[in-house]
């Protein structure tokens, strides 16, 4: 077992092949298509309406209703939407 190099991190001391290094961070937002690719749950429905990028999203137990909040530029486009997504 190697030793974690900081308190709090998953890297060790090591240098050896068990540990890659760690992504680097994105330089622009991806696609679509790339997206889709590296996830584990597959996108099968899209939710159009918001103006900018959700903040929130919650959904009731028995999965009818949806709950979504975008980040707002002012407080007249601040909204909660609700989803049936039953329909």
């Amino acid at each position: 077992m190697c030793a974690p190099m900081y308190m709090n991190t998953p890297q060790c001391m090591c240098s050896h092949a068990l540990h890659p290094p760690p992504p680097l961070p994105p330089t622009e937002k991806p696609f679509e298509e790339t997206l889709s690719q590296s996830t584990l749950w597959p996108e099968t429905h899209k939710l159009y309406g918001h103006g900018n990028d959700l903040y929130a999203v919650a959904g009731d137990p028995r999965g009818a209703l949806f709950v979504s909040s975008c980040r707002a530029q002012s407080s007249a486009t601040a909204a909660l939407w609700v989803w049936d997504v039953q329909r």
